[in-house]
Formats: structure tokens, sequence, C-alpha cells
């Protein structure tokens, strides 16, 4: 998420992220405008999940290409 001259640009991450928890995108926003709470450490967890994700997204790309 980013705020480039009030316009603010979304990755895909964060729309998964929105339809998972509107708060949290709410929490993001508010990081993003200074007036929010710092992110937290992700967990072992979700890191093997990001790792996993990655994975699979690079696998897909390369089946494409």
């Amino acid at each position: 998420m980013r705020d480039l001259d009030g316009r603010i640009f979304l990755s895909a991450t964060d729309l998964m992220r929105f339809t998972g928890c509107v708060h949290a995108t709410t929490l993001d926003l508010a990081h993003m405008r200074g007036t929010g709470p710092e992110p937290g450490d992700d967990t072992e967890d979700a890191a093997l999940l990001q790792k996993q994700g990655d994975a699979h997204e690079a696998a897909h790309l390369a089946r494409l290409k």
C-alpha cells in the first residue's frame, strides 16, 4: 500500500488482506498515514506460508513462459 501524491495504490496482497479482514486494512491505512500502530513481525507459520506462496507463483509463471 502506497500513497503517492494523495492517491492510494494497493497491491494484490493488500486486496487479499482486505477480503480476509477489513479491520487489518484500516490499521494498514492508519499506519501508512503515520497514525496507526507498527505492524508486528511475521510468525514462523506466516513466513512458511509466504515461502510456499512464492514458490507456487514462481512455478506458475514458469509454466506460462
